[in-house]
């Protein structure tokens, strides 16, 4: 009995090391394809690299899982250089910082997000962050939304459009 329940249990772990090994292989295809593409965008100039930019943030989110801080951090700075307003990635890229020990670097992002980003989980993260590293937080720099109302009428029918907008802002709002 005491034999049939060790080979049971070394089959077992064969078959979770053949599926842990298939997954290893499979994540490891998927960046050499990932940075292949990524390497091919930033060949690019900037503006044409804007569209493919979250290419670059998977890569780079794949590298942190990994742990390969100094290859995820690089990403990272390569995606913000692009599109900035991607606080999200701000806040992961200020957290390998500080892992790094680049601690003034870190607490100049989390500032940054602190200060510009909109989303509320965010803003909360960044300020727990600068707490923790004993920094201030800035003032924030909210913007004030207008709205207008618009009404269209044809014949019987009545359409009514809301209009959102940030005064000032040069980046739209979704």
């Amino acid at each position: 009995m005491g034999n049939k329940v060790f080979k049971s249990f070394i089959a077992a772990a064969l078959l979770i090391s053949s599926i842990s090994l298939a997954s290893n292989k499979s994540e490891s295809k998927k960046i050499t394809e990932l940075e292949a593409r990524v390497k091919e965008i930033l060949s690019r100039d900037n503006i044409s690299r804007r569209p493919d930019v979250n290419d670059i943030f998977e890569l780079a989110d794949l590298y942190a899982i990994q742990g390969n801080i100094s290859k995820a951090r690089e990403m990272y700075e390569a995606g913000l250089s692009i599109d900035s307003f991607r606080f999200e990635y701000q806040l992961k890229c200020a957290n390998l910082m500080k892992k790094a020990g680049d601690v003034n670097q870190a607490i100049e992002k989390y500032k940054s997000v602190y200060t510009y980003c909109e989303d509320e989980e965010d803003i909360n993260k960044a300020k727990e962050q600068l707490l923790s590293l004993k920094a201030d937080c800035p003032s924030q720099h909210r913007k004030k939304v207008n709205s207008k109302l618009l009404l269209f009428q044809s014949g019987n029918s009545t359409a009514c459009l809301l209009m959102s907008y940030y005064p000032n802002s040069t980046r739209p709002r979704g």
